[in-house]
C-alpha cells in the first residue's frame, strides 16, 4: 500500500459520535467513525490504529495530532483529549486544537455556501453550545453557552439567511418554528474530517498547544452528578 507522508491525525469526541481521521493537505486519506455515545473510551484507540492502517501510513508519516476542543459533552472531550496527548508524547508530535463548533461550519460551509451559520451542541434542557459564523467563515459572535429564547440573535428578525444545524438546533426550531430567513438542515455534527482544514491551517501558522498544560473548551463548569454516562449527562 502506498504510504501516505505529510498526515494530520484528527480525533473529534465531541459528541455522541466519535471519529478519528488521517487528512493530508489536500484531501482526508481515510475516516472511521461510532455513532454510539457509549464507545469513545472503549473505541478509540482501534478507530485510530484502524483509521491510520487504511491511509497506508505510519507515526513517522503524522505531522500532528488535532483534537476536537470543545464545546460538547465534558467525558467525550476528556478522553479525546487524553487520547490525543498520549498520542503526542508517545510519537514525538505537537498537538493541535479545532473547535468542535468551527469542524461543524466547514461542513455547513461546503454543502450550503453563502450563508450565516449556527451551529449548536447539546447542553442540557433549552441550552446549547453555539456561535455565529459569516458566510466568509469568520466568527460573529464567540463559542458560548447559551439558554435559547425566541429571539437569540435577532430570532425571527434576522435580516441574513441563516443556517442551523446541530444536534441542539432541534430546541430552538421549537420557539422560533418555521421562517422565511432560517434553514433548519440535520446530520450535521462535530466530524474529524471536517477538522482538515483548520488543522492545516494552524499548523502552518505553527499555532500548535502546549501538550501538558492544554484544556479543551469546556465553555461551562462540569457539575458532578450521582451518576453519569459517557457522555457526561
Amino acid at each position: 500500500m502506498e504510504v501516505k507522508n505529510n498526515c494530520i491525525l484528527c480525533i473529534e469526541t465531541a459528541t455522541t459520535v466519535g471519529s478519528v481521521a488521517v487528512c493530508g493537505p489536500d484531501q482526508v486519506y481515510s475516516y472511521i467513525e461510532s455513532p454510539s455515545e457509549k464507545s469513545h473510551s472503549r473505541n478509540i484507540t482501534k478507530m485510530v490504529q484502524d483509521a491510520m492502517a487504511l491511509a497506508g501510513c505510519t507515526p513517522m508519516d503524522i505531522e500532528a495530532i488535532a483534537v476536537g476542543g470543545g464545546p460538547g459533552s465534558y467525558t467525550g472531550l476528556r478522553i479525546g483529549v487524553t487520547t490525543a496527548k498520549a498520542l503526542c508524547y508517545a510519537w514525538d508530535k505537537p498537538l493541535i486544537s479545532v473547535s468542535s463548533l468551527q469542524a461543524m461550519v466547514e461542513q455547513m460551509k461546503l454543502y450550503f455556501p453563502d450563508k450565516h451559520y449556527m451551529p449548536m451542541i447539546d447542553a442540557r434542557r433549552m441550552e446549547v453550545y453555539t456561535g455565529l459564523w459569516d458566510s466568509g467563515g469568520t466568527i460573529v459572535y464567540p463559542v458560548q453557552s447559551l439558554i435559547l429564547t425566541e429571539q437569540v440573535w435577532g430570532g425571527t428578525d434576522a435580516i441574513f439567511p441563516l443556517l442551523c444545524a446541530g444536534d441542539g438546533s432541534e430546541k430552538w426550531k421549537s420557539l422560533v418554528g418555521e421562517h422565511k430567513n432560517i434553514q433548519w438542515i440535520n446530520g450535521i455534527y462535530p466530524s474529524a474530517k471536517f477538522m482538515k482544514e483548520a488543522a492545516w491551517l494552524k499548523w502552518r501558522l505553527e499555532q500548535v498547544e502546549n501538550v501538558a498544560y492544554f484544556e479543551p473548551n469546556y465553555v461551562k463548569a462540569f457539575y458532578t452528578t450521582a451518576k453519569k454516562n459517557e457522555d457526561g449527562r
